[in-house]
């Protein structure tokens, strides 16, 4: 690839169109104790307790033969070695066993490719697809019979009728549409997930049947925004395997700019412009709602509840903190330092356990892999993505962001010393610096700043 790839893309395997032409060879794999398989769970995957997680691969041995009801796929080779996804839905006591023998668990998807290396991702993509698809059509849509696996799960057919069924992608288009005039985007807060979230992205939509991509992008920014746009540009693709969508990126150029909203399916559509340090952010120039506002008022209450909670003894307290939690104290731990000017009260309590605090945090962050949010009701893709949104505002703080509507930063980058050189994005929270070429993600950047408020300086290798 030619430009960096995002996550559920750059997969390394070898397919094995030839392998999998023989059924018979693919079954020896099967049971081959040297093969590998990655379990799913209700379509959560098994990762390792590793800083970053792995996929959770086992073999034959460890798994201690499949059992019976478990769907395996093949999905092909990695240095020689075949490698197979298997569903261990139906089989509680093994995945059960699993999770107990490895220390390992089973993890939302989205959650996962949040927090592991590309290639991982999009093995990732590929096992929840292709396994997701073989669930879904056990039987024919053409006369109802039960279907068989074929090609080791990359295709099924029907002994009923001898129709043969293959697996489907929805293209999807996600279009940046940029007011250049007046150096503005266009972002949309679609009803549901996004608005439970309070959460804002580029405009996207599925493609229709005849339609061209370019075609796409203006009806769907026509219909969601009532802008009419020009000069749509191909960008990128990404897989995106919830369930079996490729998603096309572009960007494209407004030909006007008076906004009418679908009020039906959109919340809010406006026109934003990136905010540097030092400015302000008008109510219509970036969506506030998307980023939580921690301020001095609300870190004031939350210290005082933990430090009542923990008789004074902050460092008591971090172990029994949710994600959330966790970030919420790295946030007052920035603070505390009252660079320039006079530390409150909150901060100079803070200030004072310092040199425990932080290796107390550190500790729990490495154990939780910042993915542990106690007993928060609110489900495992939210989960990931307030760790994302508080993440976004611990690493605005830290590098000398006053508020958290900020993209690009003049501050120093904590490790060279260069101004000017540091980009956030988001809501992806991710940073890095051109002049040294460092970047890091939620965990990484938590790490870094609790190791610089214990020694001074950055440890480059928390970084990946």
């Amino acid at each position: 690839m030619t430009y960096p790839p995002h996550i559920f893309a750059d997969n390394p395997i070898n397919r094995g169109e030839t392998e999998r032409r023989d059924e018979d060879w693919i079954l020896q794999q099967a049971e081959d104790p040297a093969s590998r398989f990655l379990p799913f769970r209700n379509l959560n995957v098994l990762l390792t307790d590793q800083t970053p997680p792995e996929l959770g691969w086992l073999s034959t041995v460890q798994l201690r033969s499949l059992p019976p009801e478990a769907a395996w796929i093949f999905l092909g080779l990695l240095d020689g070695v075949a490698h197979f996804s298997v569903d261990l839905s139906k089989s509680a006591n093994t995945a059960d066993r699993v999770e107990a023998e490895t220390g390992w668990r089973f993890e939302d998807c989205r959650t996962a490719g949040e927090t592991m290396s590309g290639p991982n991702t999009g093995l990732l993509s590929h096992a929840r697809a292709q396994l997701d698809w073989n669930l879904r059509h056990g039987f024919c849509s053409v006369c109802g019979h039960p279907t068989e696996k074929k090609r080791g799960g990359q295709s099924r057919q029907c002994p009923g009728c001898n129709a043969q069924h293959f697996p489907r992608t929805d293209p999807v288009v996600i279009t940046v549409v940029a007011d250049v005039a007046r150096d503005r985007c266009l972002l949309g807060q679609s009803r549901g997930r996004l608005q439970r979230m309070r959460a804002f992205s580029a405009l996207a939509g599925f493609m229709d049947q005849g339609e061209a991509i370019e075609e796409a992008v203006a009806r769907e920014v026509m219909e969601e925004a009532g802008i009419r746009v020009k000069n749509v540009r191909y960008h990128s693709s990404q897989p995106w395997p919830f369930p079996s969508s490729l998603m096309i990126g572009c960007l494209a150029e407004a030909d006007t700019t008076d906004i009418n909203m679908d009020d039906e399916e959109m919340t809010d559509v406006p026109l934003v412009r990136p905010v540097g340090v030092g400015e302000e952010a008008g109510p219509t120039e970036w969506p506030a709602a998307s980023f939580p506002e921690y301020t001095d008022d609300r870190l004031q209450v939350f210290v005082d509840h933990l430090w009542a909670a923990s008789d004074g003894n902050l460092t008591a307290g971090v172990s029994v903190l949710s994600g959330p939690g966790l970030y919420t104290l790295t946030v007052a731990l920035a603070r505390a330092d009252g660079t320039g000017r006079q530390p409150s009260s909150r901060e100079q309590r803070i200030a004072a356990q310092t040199a425990s605090i932080a290796p107390a945090l550190l500790t729990e962050l490495r154990r939780r892999d910042c993915r542990g949010m106690g007993d928060d009701p609110t489900g495992p893709v939210r989960r990931g993505r307030l760790l994302q949104l508080i993440g976004a505002f611990t690493t605005l703080t830290a590098l000398g962001a006053t508020t958290p509507q900020r993209q690009k930063l003049a501050a120093a980058c904590p490790f060279c010393a260069a101004a000017g050189s540091l980009q956030v994005s988001l809501p992806q929270v991710t940073w890095r610096c051109f002049a040294c070429d460092r970047s890091g993600g939620l965990r990484e950047f938590a790490e870094c700043l609790l190791t610089k408020a214990l020694t001074g300086s950055a440890d480059p290798t928390l970084l990946r």
